[in-house]
């Protein structure tokens, strides 16, 4: 079995669940992780996901799928809803390979609502352990004399698989009118460009 794939298989799951369908024949049309596993043919994947479930380092919403043949696999239709996604066991995996620095996280999530709707609102989401970092985007905030309502989490939950328990995170989420659409834009820029030294060599930051 070729194993090379199994930092961007671990990679590709740290952020999110990903429909198995997605992982399991990204060659076809739309299917956006093509880029990470198209040097791999389907069979290879399935032999490969199977393992990566035996070894514990990644799971199925599907009970019993590391046992299943490739026969079933081309029978079965899947649903959008049945996913790969990565364990404890396999997030230490994927920290070993790609030693992220979790006192460096940035996560940032911006949300225009359909301006054709009443809200007309843009929402901000921004959340970090570090506080200078914290500082730093919420400083065009500041600058434009908007009051904001932060928070503090503790424990801090950095991915679906990770919880640090003696870490906590500062926390922003807060709508803001369509007319702060250029500092909101600053602030995505400083979130953006922060939250690449998480983790320089992992695809999914």
């Amino acid at each position: 079995m070729n194993h090379t794939a199994i930092p961007d298989v671990l990679d590709l799951l740290s952020s999110f669940c990903v429909p198995m369908t997605h992982m399991l024949f990204p060659h076809k049309e739309g299917r956006y992780i093509t880029r990470y596993l198209e040097c791999f043919e389907e069979n290879e994947l399935f032999d490969l996901y199977r393992f990566l479930i035996g070894e514990g380092l990644i799971g199925a919403d599907i009970e019993g799928f590391h046992l299943w043949s490739i026969e079933k696999l081309n029978l079965y239709k899947f649903r959008d809803d049945e996913c790969f996604y990565l364990t404890e066991k396999g997030g230490e995996k994927w920290e070993s390979f790609f030693n992220p620095d979790w006192m460096k996280f940035v996560g940032v999530l911006i949300d225009d609502y359909d301006f054709m709707s009443e809200l007309d609102l843009i929402n901000v989401e921004l959340w970090t352990p570090s506080k200078d970092s914290f500082n730093e985007m919420i400083k065009p905030f500041q600058e434009d004399g908007i009051v904001l309502n932060i928070d503090f989490q503790l424990p801090w939950k950095p991915a679906y698989w990770k919880t640090i328990s003696d870490m906590g995170c500062f926390y922003l989420n807060q709508n803001f009118c369509l007319k702060q659409q250029n500092v909101v834009s600053r602030v995505h820029e400083i979130a953006s460009e922060l939250a690449s030294e998480f983790c320089p060599s992992s695809r999914q930051f």
